[in-house]
């Protein structure tokens, strides 16, 4: 770039990245402006006078042009650390409930339909929907970005399309060919993105759809389709299922997808698409399309789920006893955690569990348990097994129970603290990495309330000290610190047994009762 030589410049070397010194606030960067300015190049480039000598500004010509996507995700340590303290010492939680009287539930029950082999449910407004803002210039954006990432990418756009092709062949999606906004409805546009789990056996990669953008000022669709929590509790499940010698696991194909959306609420899951294969011309293209059925992703699907479920299974209560009751409350979200006393009960559960969900077009599979006899049976009678089950039973790895680590085979929880072992000791260790570190600690039941009550004990130390977000720690605090993390490794030796109590026993069985001390001595 040609330029003036004979003037003086605010930065002479202003095109040599170097390091940010100081943020000038807009109340006074006009103050330091002075009014003469030198263009160049077509007016491209404005040469502007200030206090400090000239600053370059302007645009100039590039046939290439490099484009960034930056996905941040900061830990939010206030809602972490809030996990952390309401799992109390033994994981519990105050457990939610459903009010009958709720409008959401109220809502469902008067909604409700069974139409073509599948249920129909509608999204139980608390706003008026008439209200929501349609989030198109959000979801443009994205979508915009979206489809310059295809063009840089072309085998990412051939997975997209692939599973939005078989979302719209199954009937989970349509085309809307007249997007302009319909009277006495809500629309809303979803941006939406991929994401990949190449731990995940079966899905690669999802595409995630947002319901809880929004544009400035404006409430998400989340604000407006609010619902009670169905789901049991976890620490009752987890409870349950170490009460009997046969584990059984499962979980509903696509769950959220087998429930059909009513007409007059498609409109508020609509996203946009660009339209690279049939147009190379113009990527800023759309076409337009929306969901036929409940979507993962929106606040109210997991009721919407659980609501349809518990109504489902009612039909088959007299027919089905024991299925249904584990059906109502050994399901979380879309996850089946039981037990059984034997091998005989445990299939008459699955079978008839199965029969009852596919009535409502809900396949149960991943099948799974720590009696490979069990497992065989299964097999052979259609059901689908998980797939990290192998004849070499040896080689199973670790399987997830509502999040912990379950070793099938030898049916115990094992702890996994990869994520915790990551953290870089050389940086500075401040109270902001220590509330991290402690919201990290995934632990529903409880096991490891001996190791974690040491850090609760510690953050009490923190707040007496009255140590800033940033600020490190003192030598004495330091190393308490030091060695509770030296002790992390510790944790992937741990082996809890599933099985507590075989509850098809006739022998007598205590409960030890113990309470956390108030004072730390």
């Amino acid at each position: 770039m040609n330029l003036p030589q004979n003037i003086t410049y605010a930065d002479a070397e202003f095109n040599v990245p170097k390091q940010i010194d100081i943020l000038l606030g807009g109340e006074i960067f006009y103050e330091l402006l002075k009014s003469k300015q030198i263009k160049l190049h077509d007016n491209s480039i404005i040469l502007q006078d200030s206090v400090f000598g000239y600053i370059v500004t302007g645009s100039i010509q590039n046939d290439q042009s490099n484009y960034y996507f930056f996905n941040f995700i900061q830990d939010q340590v206030d809602k972490n650390l809030t996990k952390f303290w309401d799992l109390k010492a033994i994981g519990i939680k105050e457990e939610s409930s459903c009010d009958p009287d709720d409008q959401a539930m109220q809502h469902f029950i008067s909604s409700v339909r069974f139409n073509s082999g599948r249920y129909e449910v509608g999204f139980p407004w608390k706003r008026d929907k008439q209200e929501l803002n349609d989030n198109f210039s959000v979801a443009e954006n994205h979508a915009k970005s979206l489809a310059k990432k295809f063009i840089r990418d072309p085998t990412l756009f051939k997975q997209y399309l692939e599973i939005l092709k078989e979302y719209e062949l199954q009937g989970i999606i349509e085309r809307v060919f007249q997007p302009e906004k319909p009277t006495n409805t809500a629309v809303f546009y979803l941006p939406h993105q991929a994401v990949f789990r190449q731990e995940s056996l079966t899905t690669k990669m999802r595409i995630v759809f947002d319901a809880s953008s929004h544009e400035d000022g404006q409430l998400a669709l989340n604000g407006y389709i609010p619902g009670a929590n169905l789901n049991p509790n976890i620490f009752h499940l987890i409870i349950y299922f170490r009460l009997n010698m046969i584990a059984i696991t499962a979980d509903i194909e696509r769950a959220f997808l087998q429930i059909s959306l009513r007409d007059e609420d498609r409109d508020a899951v609509r996203f946009l698409f660009p339209e690279l294969e049939s147009n190379q011309t113009d990527p800023y293209k759309f076409q337009v399309y929306r969901f036929k059925r409940v979507m993962f992703g929106v606040n109210v699907s997991p009721f919407l789920l659980s609501a349809t479920i518990k109504y489902h299974i009612e039909k088959y209560r007299e027919q089905y006893p024991a299925a249904t009751e584990m059906l109502d409350t050994c399901l979380y979200v879309d996850d089946v955690i039981s037990a059984a006393e034997n091998i005989s009960q445990a299939l008459k559960l699955s079978k008839d569990a199965d029969t009852i969900m596919k009535n409502a077009s809900m396949t149960l599979r991943k099948w799974n348990s720590n009696n490979q006899t069990l497992m065989r049976t299964w097999k052979g009678e259609g059901l689908e097994i998980h797939p990290r089950h192998s004849e070499d039973s040896s080689q199973i790895p670790l399987s997830k129970v509502l999040g912990m680590a379950w070793n099938v085979v030898h049916d115990y929880f094992t702890f996994d603290v990869k994520g915790l072992m990551e953290l870089d000791m050389s940086n500075p260790i401040t109270k902001r990495v220590i509330l991290q570190s402690a919201g990290k600690i995934y632990d529903p039941v409880g096991f490891l309330s001996p190791y974690t009550i040491r850090l609760k004990c510690l953050l009490q130390e923190l707040w007496l000290h009255k140590l800033a977000w940033g600020d490190e720690l003192q030598p004495d605090i330091y190393a308490i610190w030091s060695q509770w993390w030296s002790e992390l490794p510790l944790l992937s030796e741990l082996k809890i047994p599933r099985m507590i109590l075989d509850s098809s026993g006739d022998s007598s069985s205590y409960i030890t009762v113990f309470v956390e001390p108030e004072l730390q001595r």
